[in-house]
């Protein structure tokens, strides 16, 4: 008797899995330089949206616990790039702001993941029109060399 056969994994979910994941560690090491986490640069990107979020807020938002968030927030306000206040009618919920830091931190973080977003999102073969429905091989997303970002994708 032969071995059951095993179902074949649907090859378009485990390609966008595999850039997902190529994809967050291009992030991570551009970002690295910046002092900034991928979760960090997360939640400062959902402020510039959602000022004055809750951090139950932010973790609905994001996809996190509400534990995750409250260290997360924590951190980004011992770094001075957020700040927090009492909710004005409901003493218990506390507000959470960007600063002057954490926009400038924002802005640096958002130069870096557009260049690594153009390059997931370009095309493989030269001359070919920019696609956004297409994604670059996980393998073709190439990390830093020589302390500068890949731009060959």
């Amino acid at each position: 008797m032969g071995q059951p056969a095993v179902p074949r994994p649907p090859d378009f979910l485990v390609h966008l899995r595999r850039t997902q994941h190529a994809v967050r560690t291009l992030l991570d090491s551009e970002l690295a330089p910046t002092g900034l986490t991928l979760p960090q640069y997360a939640v400062l990107g959902e402020l510039q949206w959602r000022s004055g979020s809750s951090a139950s807020e932010l973790a609905r938002a994001l996809g996190v616990t509400a534990q995750t968030m409250n260290v997360l927030v924590s951190g980004l306000e011992t770094s001075g790039l957020v700040d927090r206040s009492p909710h004005e009618a409901h003493g218990r919920i506390i507000r959470v702001h960007l600063t002057r830091q954490g926009r400038a931190a924002l802005k640096r973080g958002l130069r870096l993941a557009r260049a690594v977003e153009d390059g997931a999102l370009s095309c493989r073969r030269a001359g070919h029109p920019r696609d956004p429905h297409r994604l670059k091989a996980p393998s073709d997303l190439h990390p830093r060399r020589g302390g500068r970002l890949q731009h060959e994708w």
